[in-house]
């Protein structure tokens, strides 16, 4: 999988080439390469990997450690415009190991129910994209397309019918905004085409489509003298439910049909009412292969906090079905069984780096992760009276003082953002001390809206209650096109015994005239406050 502090939209990233690579797989297979397709066939299962098995959705990790703060319906940068909701169910070449993870077939359909019928509601960033929204579908953007056709695999095809002759009704009008998203390389009209005429390819590279709800009396496909045929009998508004199908006048009991069909030519009957027809949930289903056999999943770290003051307790887990066993080591290449017993777990007491591994009894093993667990000397408590942007929380409540500094990309792990307002709190010191000097680090990245501070004021205190201002110091200004870079602003001052530190760095405003967005609300991106 590829870690959040390494790229931006990893969660995305991961499962979409999770799928490119089952698709070079079989190529791979039809071409007899088949050393070539079995590397990809197992490469193509690490979808898994991103899997929490608590929530059941797709989630960030940063290195063995998935990341706090998770909400399904924030739209934030580990996600391409979208969210975890609309990403949950994207590995379309394995569904049948999909609705395994979610429990089989009844838990899958309870969650496509919630995906369908919960609320819209969205927070996080505004993502435009996002749009045609049905609970937290949204036919707007491509990663949610093929999820309507997914009740097919839960025995309820039904649902399928139904959804699927919803959106053909609701999402596309003769007006003149007549698609509710962005037509992607046409996939918009692509999946109104295919729909309508009651077929899609859930998986594309299967050769197989789908069965949903035909809208049309009567489809056919020419190829040369070969006519492929989809007629719909006692088709209305009202008749959106299969009855029965037949295949050259012959009971089809599937629910798909393949590409041979389509090129070898034929007649699919599909009779339709005005009522489910619950007997469909025998048909036979085009499921696809599940993981690959000798795909083991990494397992992940739990623990509370990635940088600790005295003891850290780390346990590893591994999905519920992976029978195999973890194994851990603290250099990387002497490995231990790991034996939980309880809650007793891996106990810290300095600054560790992880590693950790499932190997089955076969010896086929996972891939290794690893994290580093940063022991800190918590010298000082930070108190913000600015919340924080959810989608740019960094390392939490104190993560402008916990000695993890952030790096040039702004979407990585460890800034916080705020919008639109001055950042104020106060940093309260385990002692009283002398101190000369206040210091905030800060990124600039002026064409995602991110500005330096315009000032940084510092007070001090030595009972929390009775402050002194020490001093004010004034940001750099920004010009059109400046360049991205990471940089400070300091309060220097005599040497001053305190406590309390009150501080107040003020947001550069809204973007000037010469930015892509004049008028807008700029971001501050913040981290670390240094005291010296």
């Amino acid at each position: 999988f590829i870690s959040a502090n390494h790229e931006p939209e990893s969660v995305s990233k991961t499962l979409e080439y999770a799928y490119d690579d089952w698709c070079i797989a079989l190529m791979a297979d039809e071409l007899g390469e088949k050393e070539l397709a079995n590397e990809y066939y197992k490469r193509a299962s690490n979808w898994m990997n991103l899997f929490q098995p608590e929530t059941g959705f797709f989630q960030p990790r940063k290195g063995g450690v998935f990341l706090p703060f998770f909400k399904p319906n924030e739209v934030n940068h580990h996600y391409t415009e979208a969210n975890a909701w609309q990403y949950s169910l994207a590995a379309p070449q394995h569904i049948q190991s999909l609705i395994d993870l979610h429990g089989g077939s009844w838990k899958m359909e309870q969650f496509l129910d919630t995906l369908f019928l919960g609320s819209s509601t969205l927070v996080g960033r505004d993502q435009v994209d996002i749009s045609g929204l049905i609970g937290q579908y949204a036919h707007g953007n491509e990663p949610s397309h093929h999820m309507a056709y997914l009740y097919n695999y839960c025995g309820r095809p039904w649902k399928t019918q139904w959804m699927v002759d919803s959106i053909l009704r609701t999402f596309y009008t003769i007006d003149a905004e007549g698609l509710c998203g962005n037509e992607d390389a046409g996939q918009m009209s692509a999946w109104y085409v295919l729909s309508s005429m009651g077929i899609y390819p859930v998986a594309p590279g299967s050769l197989t489509y789908a069965l949903g709800r035909p809208m049309f009396d009567k489809v056919v496909i020419r190829q040369g003298e070969v006519n492929f045929e989809i007629n719909t009998i006692n088709n209305s508004k009202d008749n959106k439910f299969i009855q029965s199908i037949s295949w050259n006048g012959h009971p089809y009991q599937k629910l798909f049909i393949t590409h041979e069909m389509i090129r070898n030519g034929g007649i699919l009957e599909i009779i339709m009412g005005n009522h489910p027809n619950e007997s469909l949930n025998r048909y036979e289903l085009d499921l696809r292969q599940e993981v690959d056999a000798n795909f083991v999943p990494v397992p992940y770290f739990t623990t509370t906090q990635t940088v600790f003051e005295h003891q850290l307790q780390v346990s590893i887990e591994k999905l519920f079905f992976e029978k195999g066993n973890i194994y851990y080591s603290k250099d990387g290449k002497h490995f231990e069984l790991y034996e939980k017993q309880g809650d007793k777990s891996i106990l810290l007491n300095e600054t560790t780096t992880l590693f950790a591994k499932v190997v089955r009894e076969n010896g086929t093993e996972s891939a290794i992760i690893l994290n580093t667990f940063t022991k800190f000397v918590k010298d000082k408590r930070l108190v913000l009276s600015t919340n924080y942007a959810n989608q740019y929380a960094g390392g939490g409540d104190q993560a402008l003082v916990d000695g993890q500094k952030g790096t040039a990309e702004y979407r990585g792990t460890e800034w916080q953002g705020f919008q639109g307002e001055n950042v104020e709190g106060v940093i309260q010191l385990n002692d009283s001390k002398e101190i000369n000097k206040i210091e905030v680090s800060y990124l600039q990245d002026v064409r995602s809206w991110i500005f330096p501070p315009k000032s940084i004021t510092v007070e001090l205190s030595l009972d929390g209650i009775t402050y002194k201002k020490l001093g004010k110091s004034i940001g750099k200004s920004v010009v059109e096109n400046a360049e991205n870079t990471l940089g400070s602003l300091s309060v220097e001052f005599a040497p001053t015994l305190a406590k309390y530190i009150r501080f107040s760095i003020e947001n550069y405003g809204l973007c000037p005239d010469w930015h892509l967005s004049p008028g807008g609300k700029t971001w501050m991106f913040l981290d670390e406050i240094e005291v010296y």
